[in-house]
């Protein structure tokens, strides 16, 4: 009975006890510790998009208490009419007699015919703690002047056109654009301006200008204060207008894009030429239609710092990955083996690179920030696979790994229109040196030692 006991313990003690040391076993804990490194990596993903939404927050502090966002609606020549009605009363004596009255009736909105704005806007940058926001001061002049020959033939029975009480109004959201006095000339006439359209729900500037008919052309001046954008209505039955500014970041946007643009480091200059029959206004109506289509340019801040750290991050598992197979390659020559413990410091470290990187690159800019950060991940790596992972030359390996590593993301970072192409290269050419360097390799042996690999 003894002797078969002692002949079953070996096959037995055999099963119940797998290879935990071997490679496969290894392998597929490394797998399972890469999927653990979402978590912080997720974390830091998080910290990125609180520090874009605090940044988004102090650009609109400080934009909003600048001005905010231009939107100029308009010019609209107002004509108010009048409707004679007749009503039936009872008089003093209990008779019904017949009396005629006037009342207010839809005015007649008239766009220019000919509409030109000249705009030129000088940008500077103001501070909100570590955030640079953008904003600009613009010089606007609007040339403009309107027919009124055919605004008889808007009316119905018994209704007239209070010519004397014609006024003109510009739609623009916030009062607080205006950094300066703004001058509005008939000809060579001052017409006084006043706050507010006259127009219900509508703010802006209005102006009583009298009986426009046969009047000169106006031109109105002002110099508004403005921040993220500056956008136009294409109010004229032909509408032209030129913007310049010395940002050289413009967004150009709206439903229009410019005729002709010019872009360089010193600022951008850009033309529309808009007709009516593009505009979807009618030229003259009973209804206010002054708020069309806009047109303009945004004042892009090319401070990408944020979008780079989170697509950074993004890579950070191949990253990770990356490494730990560097690390599980070179230990196979060592005789003592990474403790799974080793390998998660070795993830922590990296997903601390993103969360160094950001902070760095809020106060250095994203490029030194990056290489400050990765040189300092690196040598941290390699000094720990010299001195606890025992890994003595073969740290070159990895510091060497880690260098090309942290160099394609660099350069995937910096080009996005190549980003995908390369981030597939470098997983494709991973795969293949981790697939070359263990053809030989006997996944089920139980010898950490590297004995366990076939020679090439």
């Amino acid at each position: 009975m003894t002797e078969t006991s002692s002949c079953l313990t070996p096959s037995t003690a055999s099963f119940r006890a797998p290879h935990f040391t071997s490679p496969g076993w290894r392998f597929a804990l490394l797998v399972l510790l890469t999927i653990v490194m979402l978590v912080p990596l997720t974390m830091i993903s998080l910290v990125i998009e609180d520090r874009v939404s605090y940044r988004r927050s102090a650009i609109y502090e400080v934009s909003s208490q600048w001005g905010g966002e231009i939107a100029i609606a308009g010019p609209v020549l107002v004509l108010p009419v009048e409707k004679a009605v007749e009503r039936k009363v009872t008089g003093p004596d209990g008779s019904w007699r017949t009396e005629t009255e006037t009342v207010s009736a839809n005015a007649i909105t008239i766009m220019p015919d000919q509409y030109t704005v000249t705009a030129n806007a000088a940008s500077e940058v103001r501070r909100r703690g570590v955030f640079d926001v953008p904003v600009f001061t613009s010089d606007i002049a609007m040339e403009f002047d309107f027919d009124t020959s055919q605004a008889e033939s808007k009316l119905s029975s018994r209704e007239s056109i209070l010519w004397d009480r014609a006024y003109l109004a510009i739609l623009m959201p916030e009062a607080r654009n205006f950094s300066d006095h703004a001058v509005l000339k008939q000809g060579q006439k001052p017409v006084r301006l006043e706050p507010g359209t006259r127009l219900s729900g509508i703010g802006g500037i209005h102006s009583e200008i009298g009986d426009p008919r046969g009047s000169a052309p106006f031109l109105l001046k002002m110099a508004l204060n403005g921040a993220g954008a500056l956008r136009f209505s294409p109010a004229g039955r032909q509408t032209d207008v030129v913007m310049t500014s010395d940002w050289a970041h413009p967004s150009f946007t709206g439903n229009f894009l410019p005729k002709t643009r010019e872009v360089s480091a010193e600022g951008f200059s850009a033309s529309w030429a808009i007709p009516h029959l593009a505009r979807n206004i009618p030229q003259m109506s009973r209804e206010l239609s002054m708020i069309g289509p806009e047109f303009g340019v945004r004042f892009y801040q090319p401070v990408d710092l944020y979008q780079k750290a989170q697509r950074a991050v993004k890579y950070g598992i191949l990253f990770v990955a990356l490494t730990f197979l560097t690390v599980f390659l070179t230990e196979r020559a060592s005789r003592r083996p990474v403790h799974p413990a080793q390998f998660l410091l070795i993830g922590v470290a990296q997903s601390i690179f993103f969360l160094v990187l950001l902070g760095l690159a809020e106060q250095l800019g994203f490029q030194i920030a990056y290489v400050v950060a990765s040189a300092a991940t690196i040598g941290l790596l390699s000094f720990y696979g010299a001195t606890a992972l025992g890994l003595g030359w073969r740290c070159w390996i990895l510091g060497g790994s880690l260098v090309v590593l942290y160099a394609t993301l660099f350069l995937i970072l910096r080009s996005t229109d190549f980003a995908l192409l390369a981030g597939s290269i470098l997983a494709f050419i991973a795969v293949t040196v981790v697939m070359i360097m263990t053809r030989g390799m006997n996944w089920s042996a139980p010898d950490p030692s590297g004995n366990d690999v076939a020679p090439a």
